[in-house]
């Protein structure tokens, strides 16, 4: 598949690097408006090693982004050096909250997703919680990968091993 994708960038004459800035560089001002609300709302736990991140509705509202652009912000929090396992909130309705997850190191997050019916691979993971207050349901998610989390570092001794 690489081949064919190196073919047609020859016969149609395409410039890979401004593909890729239109693709992966070029942001609207809405978007770039709630990077930065969901960066500010980026709190760290375990030496910045757990890093919290919430997106509401409120800041949909305010910016005007798509789920689809919601569903992205992950990136935000999982940039974040010394990172080791992020969770974004997605604040749905009032009792119904998104959850991602993700590991950068060795702890797998699938089964922390799996413990709230959710699932997903190792390093990547997500569940949705319903029917209880967003910040009951928070607190519940942190404190299992919170729990995990520090039964890894004591097992590696701190380090993060990917």
């Amino acid at each position: 598949s690489f081949r064919i994708v190196a073919d047609l960038i020859e016969q149609f004459g395409l410039d890979v690097a401004v593909l890729a800035g239109q693709i992966y560089r070029a942001k609207t001002p809405q978007r770039l408006k709630l990077e930065a609300m969901v960066a500010q709302s980026i709190e760290t736990r375990l030496d910045g090693k757990l890093v919290i991140a919430r997106v509401s509705q409120q800041m949909l509202d305010a910016t005007g982004c798509t789920e689809s652009e919601a569903n992205e912000m992950i990136i935000i929090p999982k940039s974040l050096k010394g990172g080791m396992v992020c969770i974004m909130f997605r604040e749905m309705t009032p009792e119904h909250v998104k959850v991602s997850l993700r590991s950068e190191g060795q702890m797998p997050v699938n089964d922390i997703a799996a413990k709230f019916r959710g699932g997903g691979h190792l390093r990547a993971a997500g569940c949705q919680v319903y029917g209880r207050p967003i910040v009951d349901a928070e607190a519940d998610i942190i404190a299992a990968v919170t729990e995990a989390l520090e039964s890894t570092l004591k097992e590696t001794g701190g380090k993060i091993i990917v």
